[in-house]
């Protein structure tokens, strides 16, 4: 009963987090925090808002703002690998973190352990494909991608990932640009017209 609830508080901030409401998200995190002390996954969810934030203060160029938020997010993400160093939410975040600061070999050590408990877990499975292409491994990044290219929410993920945000208006405002961000955007549009022609 008590897992139920907790999942479906987690649930909930994912959904509110999808709409661009972030510090709703994070107020309903904080709540499942309150029930349950120390849990870990509600903790690497505020945490990844936060990586959120930073980059997009980064993409406005505000330098020490990102750094304020990067900090915050180590904090949380610290607070949660402590409580459980294989939580799937927890190493997702890890590896984000670790790639938005460049250390592609961290970042790829934390997505090693959520591919290795969840081998189909999407955010890890985007963030792999970020790595190499990070590293210009673009046919290993290719093939990861398309493990699930008849899905358009990979590449919709991949985009959200990049620009730190799901809201489709901030994307809008402010597009993530490079390699990985056309892939993204040629993923979306194959996988939608590959389902349209089913």
């Amino acid at each position: 009963m008590r897992s139920r609830l907790r999942d479906r508080r987690s649930a909930s901030g994912q959904a509110i987090e999808r709409q661009g409401r972030g510090d709703e998200a994070i107020a309903v995190y904080t709540k499942a925090l309150d029930k349950n002390p120390g849990d870990p996954s509600a903790t690497a969810y505020i945490a990844k808002i936060y990586l959120g934030k930073a980059r997009a203060a980064r993409l406005l160029g505000n330098t020490a703002e990102f750094e304020t938020l990067m900090g915050k997010a180590k904090g949380y993400l610290d607070q949660a690998s402590s409580k459980d160093a294989t939580n799937v939410a927890t190493n997702n975040a890890l590896a984000l973190y670790h790639l938005m600061r460049d250390d592609v070999d961290t970042a790829e050590k934390y997505v090693k352990e959520v591919l290795f408990v969840e081998p189909t877990n999407v955010t890890g499975l985007n963030t792999r494909g970020l790595i190499n292409l990070k590293r210009g491994k673009l046919l290993l990044a290719e093939w990861i991608f398309k493990q699930k290219l008849l899905d358009p929410e990979v590449g919709i993920v991949s985009l959200g990932v990049l620009s730190g945000t799901f809201q489709l208006s901030v994307i809008a405002a402010a597009p993530p640009t490079g390699t990985a961000a056309t892939l993204a955007a040629l993923l979306i549009l194959v996988g939608a017209l590959s389902k349209s022609a089913l």
